[in-house]
């Protein structure tokens, strides 16, 4: 059982995902409701923003570990993120499994696209992260 799990069974047997929508513009719930692949992304850019074991309202399995790579080799990096975005998002059970990584380095930032396989289809995803300065980055 995850501690994601936010979805109820329907009369016909698919479950379905409702939450407030974040508005990301005012940093805050919205008035409206989302639910199933909206709320799949939702989850998803949650999930990727919060760095795990940093906050104590968000269980130990929340999150992902990018702080340690701040400042680490690119070949490093580029061996263990797909590993740690996979074991973040993998804690959410509408989520399948993940595929299609590429990497693209920017000096101090890594931008990485992927698919997320959901119980709802499958989602494409692009995040930029930071990892450290620039003279590190190799």
């Amino acid at each position: 059982m995850s501690v994601l799990q936010s979805y109820q069974a329907m009369p016909d047997k698919r479950p379905t995902s409702v939450t407030y929508q974040l508005d990301l513009k005012t940093k805050r719930l919205g008035r409206r409701m989302c639910q199933s692949v909206e709320a799949i992304n939702q989850a998803i850019f949650l999930a990727l923003s919060v760095e795990r074991f940093n906050y104590k309202i968000y269980p130990p399995d929340y999150g992902v570990e990018l702080e340690e790579l701040i400042g680490k080799r690119r070949s490093y990096v580029e061996a263990d993120i797909e590993r740690r975005i996979n074991e973040a998002l993998m804690q959410d059970d509408r989520i399948l499994r993940t595929r299609d990584y590429s990497f693209a380095f920017d000096r101090e930032s890594l931008e990485v696209q992927c698919t997320a396989d959901t119980i709802f289809g499958s989602v494409p995803l692009t995040r930029r992260f930071t990892i450290g300065d620039s003279t590190n980055i190799r």
